[in-house]
């Protein structure tokens, strides 16, 4: 069975906006006999979640029809004991394609409670929607990104500001270069990869996803450190 199967499946059991339980049965008999890996599983995540949005006018039920999906994947990411198999499973992503941008989405759509974003420019409305829905959906989300590019046309810093996104700049000649964000403490995302439509879509373009300890502590301190050094929420 494909994607576009499963797409299809995922769509018949949204058609009322309901989740009944011989659709959970029917999902659950073709997850067993696909047995899939840790990438299958979320790209049938990041499926569901398109879906979801297309058909967010019903959003009660659609959001626990989605709740209800997650629940049945997240069984085929755990190991015997329960434990989720990815939990400290490292990702690396390259581009151009588009495999970057959507695990960017998809991370932000599964953030529950905080977003903190380190990135030298925005210009791929994709994923400032992306952001703008996780800020909609009360995660706390903080932008930090660089003054000049920020002016730059394409930009979406002003889009994030507008609804109502906290975002800082750096006030210096110099660039705020980096490109990292932290999601929930627990899963660092970096690389060379800005996130824009030409990283998307011509760069040669790299960032991995980490759950190390370390990593995610010096990474928040930094993030921290330029929060504060970059106290203006107005661009100069």
């Amino acid at each position: 069975m494909n994607q576009k199967q499963i797409k299809a499946i995922f769509k018949q059991t949204l058609l009322d906006s309901k989740f009944s339980r011989k659709e959970k049965k029917i999902l659950n008999q073709v997850f067993t006999e696909l047995k899939p890996g840790q990438q299958e599983i979320q790209v049938y995540r990041d499926i569901a979640f398109d879906l979801a949005r297309e058909q967010a006018g019903s959003s009660e039920d659609v959001i626990e029809w989605l709740n209800r999906v997650m629940k049945i994947l997240l069984q085929y990411s755990q190991g015997e004991d329960g434990i989720s198999k990815n939990k400290y499973h490292d990702e690396v992503y390259f581009s151009p394609g588009q495999h970057c941008p959507k695990r960017i989405i998809s991370l932000l759509d599964h953030a529950e409670s905080s977003v903190d974003i380190c990135v030298f420019t925005i210009t791929d409305d994709r994923i400032s929607f992306a952001i703008i829905d996780a800020h909609k959906r009360n995660i706390s989300v903080r932008v930090i990104t660089d003054n000049n590019e920020s002016e730059d046309l394409g930009s979406d810093a002003d889009r994030l500001i507008d609804a109502g996104v906290p975002v800082r700049f750096d006030h210096s000649r110099h660039h705020m270069h980096h490109k990292f964000a932290l999601f929930d403490k627990k899963i660092l995302l970096t690389g060379s990869y800005n996130w824009t439509r030409s990283a998307a879509e011509s760069n040669e373009e790299n960032f991995l996803i980490s759950h190390d300890k370390h990593f995610l502590k010096k990474y928040s301190s930094e993030f921290e450190k330029l929060w504060v050094k970059f106290d203006e929420t107005v661009k100069k």
